[in-house]
């Protein structure tokens, strides 16, 4: 979450898609019409099944190296890349200061360092020793003034904005970066990864560039380089949300929640990797009209994950309904730790697209909570039910459709999940308000159900999928607890008698298969459905929560239909035609 001043108690907390389903697809000859959302449903299961390949990487893989290059302004003539760059403090040929790389006798040297151009961007910030409110940034080029100890980015100034690291590296498609120091020889010299450098005042003539080593000064080594994306480590996010009653309240697909309908607790869960979570920072706006004053946001990202939501009755447990957020919701998870906010967002975007902030990116919807410790969402982490919990679309002031009258939030978003569209409604006016956890682990593991086969189903018949666990970061509990639902999302006649549904295990080893076995009989309507898996291990629930699933119900005899309304078509025309015949002969 980051965030930033902007309308009435709205503060920012904040952060693309990354697939938009297909929206089209004509029904075969002779079958009835497909609902409306069956349209989007099927490429989306292919992208959902390998992101989650993509997307749960293996712990401990090697990391591909990040190489730089210098130039002078206005990224005139660049040369490099390369894996190694230091600053140089000789007076000679006006290179105080200058970025240099290795070549001839004393480097090739220009006034600035960082990007090699599309697509090889990175980005940095630039803090000073305590980072919070002072970082400035990202930008894809950085100077050394000639006195050092001060690292420069542009920002439509003649000196640019001044700090005395630049660090917090990560590249365009959002990874996040560290180097290393070291000197000549390389070898035994180098000492790091670090997230932040510094050059010291006066600047060594031979160069100089110096990372945190818990004393005054730091390791100084004459280069730094050896850039390289972070060790990729999959984690699950979860988020829990509870409320007065009546709170929290919405829809998801058909069914209805909170409000006089019941209460329920909304179960949210992501699963991604540490390398993607990035840092950003927004320089908070100055108060105006008594609105509330909020810090500059500094916190970090992961927009590259998977997200599922789950509602569950909030007095039995049972579940009510649950659905895969499909990538054009774009969900992702945030912390600002500028202003101790943390929660689940929609419209994710890295800090250097122009919708974030506050252009597209929700910070707190679906849902945010307030008052949480610091963390960089890179390992283990809880934050108990205790702080205010709120869902408020445009809270971070991106444009929207305004909200009911005397509410500071927009109208609520329409989030495409596998369960249908989740919408919820405000509730930053209740008092008290819902409260909610937020957790974070490395060691999970996760529920994968592949679509359905075959697909359609036809009325009076079965389709299966082979379910999987797999363990993440030495989870171990022997086994896991299988379940399924079937729900209608949109179906003739509300989709009564529904789908039923069935497991060849219901324990299964971890890791370990099970099949999934949905049923239909001759009464089950035509339409969208969706068949929910859940999963129990060790007391925990899956990593990337309940598992959904859509598939379409056809009804049989469709060609059957066909030809008997041919041959209807048919007789008509032959005791037409000699009618026709007499009057021609007329």
């Amino acid at each position: 979450m980051f965030t930033s001043g902007v309308g009435q108690n709205r503060a920012a907390l904040s952060l693309n898609s990354l697939f938009r389903a297909a929206d089209q697809e004509s029904p075969r000859k002779g079958s009835s019409a497909r609902p409306h959302t069956f349209r989007k449903h099927i490429v989306g299961y292919c992208m959902a099944v390998l992101a989650l390949c993509v997307l749960v990487p293996v712990a401990g893989s090697q990391t591909p190296p990040v190489n730089l290059c210098v130039f002078d302004d206005g990224y005139s003539n660049m040369e490099g890349p390369s894996d190694a760059i230091f600053i140089s403090g000789r007076n000679t040929n006006n290179e105080m200061g200058k970025a240099c790389i290795p070549g001839g006798q004393f480097g090739h040297c220009h006034k600035w360092f960082g990007r090699c151009g599309t697509p090889n961007s990175v980005f940095f910030y630039v803090f000073d020793d305590e980072r919070g409110n002072s970082i400035a940034g990202p930008a894809d080029a950085v100077y050394i003034p000639t006195g050092g100890n001060q690292a420069c980015i542009p920002d439509g100034t003649a000196t640019g904005s001044c700090r005395r690291w630049f660090g917090q590296i990560f590249t365009g498609d959002g990874r996040n970066v560290r180097c290393d120091v070291f000197d000549d020889q390389r070898g035994s010299t180098v000492a790091g990864p670090s997230d932040a450098i510094y050059v010291s005042h006066p600047i060594p003539s031979p160069g100089d560039a110096c990372i945190p080593d818990g004393t005054s000064n730091g390791s100084c080594r004459r280069w730094f380089g050896q850039c390289r994306t972070t060790e990729s480590t999959p984690i699950a996010y979860r988020e829990v949300i509870t409320g007065p009653p009546g709170w929290p309240s919405g829809t998801l697909g058909n069914v209805m929640f909170g409000g006089s309908a019941n209460n329920v607790k909304l179960k949210f869960s992501y699963v991604g990797d540490t390398a993607h979570s990035v840092p950003f920072a927004v320089a908070a706006t100055p108060c105006q009209d008594g609105n509330r004053c909020v810090n500059n946001g500094t916190g970090f990202e992961n927009i590259a994950g998977t997200a599922t939501i789950a509602i569950e009755d909030a007095g039995s447990g049972a579940l009510l309904t649950a659905g895969n957020f499909r990538p054009e919701a774009g969900v992702f998870v945030s912390v600002d730790d500028g202003n101790s906010g943390i929660g689940f967002g929609s419209k994710g975007a890295l800090p250097t697209d122009p919708s974030f902030p506050n252009r597209g990116v929700e910070v707190a919807y679906p849902y945010a909570l307030f008052g949480a410790p610091l963390t960089d969402l890179q390992s283990n982490y809880t934050f108990p039910f205790s702080f205010w919990a709120m869902s408020c679309a445009g809270f971070s002031g991106s444009p929207g459709q305004a909200g009911p009258p005397g509410s500071t939030c927009n109208a609520p978003l329409p989030l495409d999940t596998t369960g249908g569209t989740l919408t919820i409604i405000s509730d930053n006016q209740v008092n008290p308000s819902p409260t909610g956890s937020f957790s974070a682990t490395t060691t999970f593991y996760t529920l994968s159900v592949p679509p359905l086969t075959p697909s359609p189903i036809r009325s009076q018949a079965t389709a299966t999928s082979t379910i999987s666990i797999n363990p993440f970061g030495g989870f171990s509990s022997g086994q896991a607890t299988l379940g399924c639902k079937t729900v209608a999302i949109d179906a003739v006649s509300g989709g009564s008698p529904l789908p039923t549904c069935s497991l060849s295990n219901a324990q299964i080893a971890v890791p370990g298969t099970a099949t999934l076995t949905v049923a239909t009989s001759t009464q089950t309507p035509t339409g969208t459905y969706a068949v929910i898996v859940t999963g129990e291990s060790a007391g925990q629930p899956p990593g990337n929560g309940a598992q959904t699933v859509t598939f379409t119900v056809l009804k049989s005899g469709g060609g059957i239909v066909a030809l008997v309304t041919f041959a209807c078509l048919l007789g008509l025309w032959n005791v037409a035609r000699p009618r026709l015949r007499k009057r021609l002969v007329v």
